[in-house]
């Protein structure tokens, strides 16, 4: 009997090697495919545990899961939306070179009041319409499209186009200012805090952003009246601080975060197959955060700035699965420091209106804030300190700080954010 050749052995010997390697790494791959999706499945079920946990938590406390219950509808005769595309029709029938240039007319530095008029010439057709929103009590936007198109490019244009009417509504009050009619000077300013509230009943954080932009340019424009026209009336100034509307701060920044959990909830419905697995996997810490981040969001804001509760809160979720957690936390807690910031500004607005009336009435500003209690009734509060404002009297005027302190506990200390002071001013 003849020996086997041992060149023919040695490939079978090799073939049988590598296929007991295959066949070893082919149950691998499939134990650990078989490990991957069990773990999956797993995890989506102790995510939509948590998820609903979280709903079932926020129904039992009223909170609102449904654009019905977070904006219900209104008729549509109290609903300024139709008056407000009729602006922006206008805006959009105007030569887009034309209406920049016209923007840029609109605040000039240093202020042109000729050039100024020329570039209301083009504009005058809107005032009326602005009034007429103005006396609307709602402005109810698409918010089925605002919840379902994060980024949708006409939202971003509508709020582009709402900032002009702001900025329009500056211009018009400083013209008229000039003209010395006053009265119709406020009266912008007020028409811009209107375009402000409407502003706020828009969902999301960053077009609740957008609404404090009137509120700023506003302001800033009563005060700069203010140091032009030293002789305007008390009764005009009364009447103004008489007509000031109130804002809800907190409870606008609270529905924002209602918007964006009602957002987050709406991306894992449009989800299917595997991919919402992962999403649901990746966005249940996020809607607990935002359960968090309301509780705190009803707490005043000296309270969340003096103690560690925010940074404990975005240390609880450091975990591998909770990147979007972080993002809305981080954002969050940003867009609550732009709150408090236009809290600020607009309470202090309302100081130094009453320090000018009580200047007219004993004919020096106060040496405190305490007399101003016969004007306001009660004396606002700095949002940053839960105190009350710091004022201070600079030569025959005075200053108001608005934010004085910035610094959030925990943070570098050299932070050039520690001191960080924001102020209104008069006859310095």
């Amino acid at each position: 009997m003849s020996a086997k050749n041992p060149s023919v052995q040695r490939p079978q010997r090799k073939w049988r090697k590598l296929k007991l390697v295959l066949k070893i790494t082919g149950v691998v791959v499939v134990l650990l495919i078989v490990a991957y999706l069990l773990a999956c499945l797993v995890l989506g079920h102790i995510a939509d545990r948590k998820i609903e946990a979280a709903l079932t938590r926020a129904r039992e406390a009223g909170e609102p899961l449904t654009v019905e219950e977070l904006f219900p509808p209104v008729p549509s005769e109290q609903n300024a939306l139709h008056v407000y595309e009729e602006c922006f029709a206008i805006l959009h029938q105007m030569p887009e070179e034309r209406r920049h240039e016209d923007e840029m007319r609109l605040s000039p530095d240093p202020m042109d009041y000729e050039l100024l008029e020329g570039a209301l010439t083009n504009w005058r057709r809107l005032y009326p319409l602005i009034e007429k929103a103005a006396a609307l009590p709602h402005l109810r936007f698409d918010f089925e499209r605002a919840l379902t198109a994060f980024g949708d490019d006409r939202l971003l244009e509508e709020l582009a186009d709402l900032r002009s009417l702001g900025r329009y509504l500056r211009a018009k009050a400083l013209l008229s200012a000039h003209r010395e009619d006053v009265e119709q000077a406020f009266n912008s300013c007020l028409l811009s805090y209107s375009l402000a509230s409407h502003l706020e009943q828009r969902p999301l954080l960053m077009t609740l952003l957008s609404a404090f932009s009137p509120q700023y340019i506003s302001s800033g424009t009563i005060v700069e009246i203010l140091q032009q026209q030293t002789s305007i009336a008390e009764h005009v100034l009364v009447e103004l601080l008489d007509q000031l509307p109130s804002f809800d701060y907190s409870g606008a920044f609270t529905r924002a975060l209602f918007a964006e959990r009602l957002f987050a909830l709406r991306l894992l419905e449009a989800e299917r197959g595997w991919g919402a697995l992962g999403l649901r996997i990746v966005c249940a810490p996020s809607i607990e955060a935002y359960e968090e981040v309301i509780a705190l969001s009803r707490k005043p804001y000296y309270e969340v700035l003096t103690s560690e509760a925010e940074s404990e809160l975005l240390h609880s979720y450091s975990g591998f699965f909770a990147p979007l957690a972080r993002m809305a936390i981080e954002s969050c807690t940003n867009v609550r420091g732009q709150v408090a910031r236009a809290e600020a500004s607009y309470e202090g607005l309302k100081l130094v209106l009453a320090l000018r009336i009580h200047k007219l009435r004993t004919g020096s500003y106060p040496d405190s804030l305490a007399p101003l209690k016969e004007i306001l009734g009660e004396l606002p509060k700095d949002p940053f300190t839960g105190k009350s404002f710091v004022y201070e009297r600079v030569g025959e005027g005075f200053r108001i700080l608005i934010v004085a302190r910035e610094l959030r506990k925990g943070n570098d200390p050299k932070d050039d954010r520690k001191e960080k002071h924001r102020y209104w001013q008069l006859d310095q």
